[in-house]
């Protein structure tokens, strides 16, 4: 093997993909590049005969708070979402690691509202489910406790209350997302890995990442996702005008 493709191989394993995207999109001439679309592709003829590429986008969905708002496909309609399972066991036992939640992505997005949510379309919701992610149709003393410890601002982060499938139940590489085992020697809980997941959803409801939810390199990466698809709307957005 080459020095090179050794090189590469290296940055691979340790960066990991969110990495790379954010590596090279910085690096290209400071462009970004677009992030890859997940999920399902349903491929179909068009007049001339040939393949067209039709990327999945999420059903419509429908969730409750736990004061029983509503929170759907319409209501949600524009917005950056960023999807996590909670747990009521939370901060002790927990699919997402809380502290680095907090640290490295809500508290950033928190304080700099004018720069990475500019239009106030940046939601996270987290589905409320047990370790195995089995829906939980109300959040306990225990958690609404941390929720409050960390300050969580309902118009940025909140709890839902419904059926995780609604967003986790994708393709991924030819197998449901929901079903891919979790991995305990990354500290992931219950028997799947989308409970220890964040899940990126465009506004346009495409899938365009995902990691995991326990180590601060994972999370880290994950907000370089957003950053990417936010500088995409600030593109758009300046050119309209």
């Amino acid at each position: 093997m080459s020095g090179l493709k050794r090189l590469g191989l290296m940055i691979l394993v340790l960066l990991g993909p969110a990495s790379l995207i954010y590596l090279f999109a910085k690096t290209l001439n400071n462009k970004f590049i677009e992030l890859p679309y997940l999920g399902q592709y349903t491929i179909e003829l068009d007049e001339e005969g040939n393949n067209d590429t039709i990327q999945y986008v999420i059903p419509d969905f429908e969730f409750k708070t736990s004061d029983g708002k509503v929170v759907n496909s319409s209501s949600t309609k524009d917005q950056f979402l960023v999807f996590t399972t909670i747990q009521n066991t939370c901060p002790d036992t927990c699919g997402l690691f809380m502290y680095h939640i907090h640290e490295l992505f809500y508290d950033k997005l928190k304080k700099n509202r004018d720069k990475y949510d500019k239009y106030d379309n940046v939601k996270i919701y987290s589905i409320l489910t047990d370790v195995n992610g089995k829906s939980l149709s109300q959040p306990s003393v225990k958690l609404k406790e941390a929720l409050v410890r960390f300050e969580a601002d309902t118009a940025i982060w909140e709890v839902l209350i419904g059926d995780p499938s609604q967003i986790f139940s994708f393709d991924y590489q030819g197998q449901d997302f929901m079903t891919l085992p979790a991995i305990h020697t990354n500290f992931e809980i219950g028997r799947y890995a989308f409970v220890n997941s964040l899940v990126l959803v465009d506004r346009d409801k495409h899938i365009r990442g995902f990691t995991g939810a326990k180590r601060d390199s994972d999370i880290r990466n994950f907000f370089d996702l957003l950053k990417i698809l936010k500088k995409v709307e600030f593109d758009e957005n300046r050119k309209s005008k």
